[in-house]
């Protein structure tokens, strides 16, 4: 789980190195709460000033929150919702078990898109 005495300083030093970062979030369940704070963590106020990274990266974690209502809210107790923004920065949250699997993205066009990864995964019984 994060560190929260680590999280203000991360998300800043993150966006000043010019590698591409990867940060794993744990959470009780996934909801409009949690990625509204993925959203200021790695984004920011709406309003402010963003780079091109960062107004892609908005626009895909509100594509995320727009997708939840499509899946039942015990889907997202045992999810992980992995996040990639343009310059290959992956933001995955997680919850429980995470045995559902989705994948946002944006397509060759600029478009968001989340795929549902699930059932390509092997899972050891």
């Amino acid at each position: 789980m994060e560190n929260p005495e680590m999280a203000s300083e991360s998300s800043e030093s993150m966006e000043n190195n010019s590698q591409p970062f990867y940060e794993e979030i744990e959470v009780k369940m996934i909801n409009k709460r949690e990625l509204g704070r993925l959203q200021l963590k790695f984004v920011g106020n709406e309003g402010v000033d963003t780079d091109g990274t960062k107004a892609m990266r908005r626009k895909l974690i509100q594509t995320c929150i727009d997708f939840l209502k499509e899946k039942a809210e015990s889907v997202w107790k045992n999810a992980e919702m992995s996040i990639y923004d343009s310059e290959f920065n992956a933001i995955v949250l997680r919850s429980g078990t995470a045995r559902y699997s989705f994948v946002c993205y944006a397509d060759e066009f600029g478009e968001p898109k989340i795929t549902d990864v699930s059932q390509r995964r092997c899972e050891i019984l």
